[in-house]
């Protein structure tokens, strides 16, 4: 299964549909979220994201990604993209 995650609204489907994976005894399941382009910057630390982002908020995403890791997820940034762009070697 391969979601876009460009929204909130998306972060909680792919959220929910983790859960949905990991309550059900049967199922093995394995979630490994790549993200590329323009949505690499969730997973940039604060440094790296007020950088990348020209603001001094700090990444916003940073629960959303901590929670889906505490269940289990895998998060990857594409190499491409890190490559492409210097604040993601900030890493």
């Amino acid at each position: 299964m391969s979601l876009p995650c460009h929204s909130k609204g998306t972060w909680q489907l792919l959220s929910s549909t983790f859960s949905s994976l990991r309550t059900t005894s049967q199922t093995k399941a394995q979630v490994i979220a790549v993200f590329h382009t323009n949505a690499g910057h969730v997973t940039l630390n604060d440094k790296s994201y007020n950088t990348d982002r020209n603001v001094a908020t700090g990444n916003p995403y940073k629960a959303l990604v901590a929670d889906l890791m505490k269940r289990g997820a895998h998060i990857e940034l594409c190499g491409a993209t890190a490559k492409g762009k210097s604040s993601f070697r900030q890493l």
